[in-house]
């Protein structure tokens, strides 16, 4: 008796120390395949969506198919885009077929897009009508709408009903794994009245229906809302979820808590990629030649910029002045960098109030006053250091004031350039990077050297 429990507690101290070394930082892959499939739920979906992938092409289809149905599928969502094709497809399409009515409607119609249409008319030919019609439904919406990220499921009740039954019909209909936050209250016609929280919904009489206690000032978004619209009133108002509504104020789906989350992640993302002159397929999963291609446009109007400056400078340039042109390089950083965080700054701000009734004007006067303040600072630094390293006050007010008057031409554009492109409704991120630095490159030189004459030329 006792020998035959040896080995047993010996597996089970083994597999301990496994699932403690994967709960740390530095999570071995190869473990995944000395763990059962009990074992294996010890560990966050989402660690396994990045380890599961580390491991070769057999080994990731043994791990995955080791993983119990509902880890499986949260697994699945968490996985990149390349990944979750891998898996998809390598197992065959009677195991897709059965994976894409499990997940999440959102994410079936995210998967089901990346196929070639002839491919996703199939699939979807297999699927059951339910699925199906969801799946179809939320095809129809842009990716980047609200209807394109919103789920189908969701807890809605008439507003008759008591307390007492609608805690009966979420017990009977829903499983502890499922998402309920809010319980949205609609009409025979599927129009939305009013919505009540669950802790709400706990916390009340038995007794009293969903009309008596629901709240009808209701936060919504349309299908056809921008998903970023979606994830500002989520943060303004500290929601967990939105819904959504079709033109005749019907409630036809809800945005999640993760929804959310991936919508901030990828708007914060696609800001990056604009502001650096990128756009959002420059990343890893495209070919070099396109990267190449969708960054050299950018790279050209530097050019071009540069080849500007350079005229300048060659029609501009006179020889008892050649000493300024060892200070350019000074003269323009310093520009460009205030610059670029002023643009940045306003950039943000436009971004969080992008869905305001009206632009603080306030803000911005005061991002101004910071830029005017930061050119006197530098203009007069400048002016002192260049005074006692040189021995010459006439060069050291030149450069000081000319370092000023760059910076105050240098402030005005990072500010109206952004502004202006949200007025004309194209997105401000675009007017920061290589657009500002290359515009304040050649008007900054331009005016660099038109001041510094003049003034080497008065004060001489």
């Amino acid at each position: 008796m006792t020998n035959e429990k040896k080995p047993q507690i010996k597996e089970l101290i083994t597999q301990r120390k496994i699932l403690s070394r994967l709960d740390s930082e530095s999570l071995n892959p190869e473990h995944l395949l000395k763990l059962s499939p009990d074992s294996l739920k010890s560990v966050h979906p989402a660690d396994l969506a990045i380890l599961i992938p580390k491991l070769s092409k057999d080994e990731q289809l043994k791990a995955f198919s080791r993983l119990r149905e509902k880890r499986a599928i949260k697994t699945f969502v968490e996985m990149e885009e390349s990944d979750q094709m891998f898996i998809a497809t390598a197992f065959g399409t009677d195991y897709l077929i059965h994976l894409l009515e499990l997940l999440p409607s959102d994410e079936t119609a995210d998967l089901l897009a990346r196929f070639h249409p002839s491919k996703m008319d199939s699939i979807l030919e297999m699927m059951d009508e339910d699925s199906r019609n969801e799946t179809i439904e939320l095809l129809c919406y842009k990716e980047d709408s609200a209807g394109g990220v919103m789920e189908k499921d969701l807890v809605d009740f008439f507003p008759h009903i008591t307390v007492l039954k609608a805690l009966e019909l979420l017990r009977a209909q829903f499983e502890p794994s499922d998402f309920i936050s809010y319980i949205y209250i609609t009409n025979k016609e599927q129009k939305l009245l009013g919505v009540l929280s669950l802790k709400e919904l706990i916390l009340s009489s038995t007794e009293s229906t969903l009309q008596e206690i629901m709240k009808t000032n209701i936060i919504s978004v349309s299908i056809e809302d921008d998903q970023e619209k979606v994830a500002h009133l989520a943060s303004k108002y500290s929601l967990f979820a939105i819904p959504v509504l079709n033109k005749k104020q019907q409630l036809v789906g809800i945005v999640t808590p993760a929804d959310i989350q991936e919508i901030i992640q990828e708007e914060h993302q696609e800001d990056l990629y604009k502001m650096a002159g990128l756009t959002e397929d420059s990343d890893q999963s495209i070919s070099p030649l396109k990267g190449a291609i969708y960054r050299f446009p950018w790279l050209l109007a530097t050019v071009i910029g540069g080849l500007i400056a350079a005229e300048i400078i060659e029609t501009q340039g006179q020889i008892e002045f050649m000493w300024l042109l060892s200070f350019s390089p000074l003269i323009l950083g310093l520009a460009g960098n205030i610059a670029i965080q002023t643009s940045t700054i306003i950039i943000r701000n436009l971004s969080i109030h992008q869905f305001d009734d009206e632009i603080s004007w306030k803000y911005y006067i005061k991002e101004a006053f910071t830029g005017l303040i930061l050119a006197l600072l530098c203009g007069l630094t400048l002016s002192l250091l260049i005074s006692f390293i040189r021995g010459n006050s006439v060069h050291g007010i030149t450069l000081g004031i000319s370092l000023f008057a760059v910076i105050l031409i240098s402030l005005a554009t990072s500010i109206l350039i952004p502004l202006g492109f949200n007025k004309l409704k194209i997105d401000p991120a675009i007017a920061s990077g290589p657009f500002v630095t290359t515009f304040i490159d050649v008007c900054g030189l331009f005016i660099y050297f038109q001041c510094a004459y003049y003034l080497l030329n008065t004060l001489s």
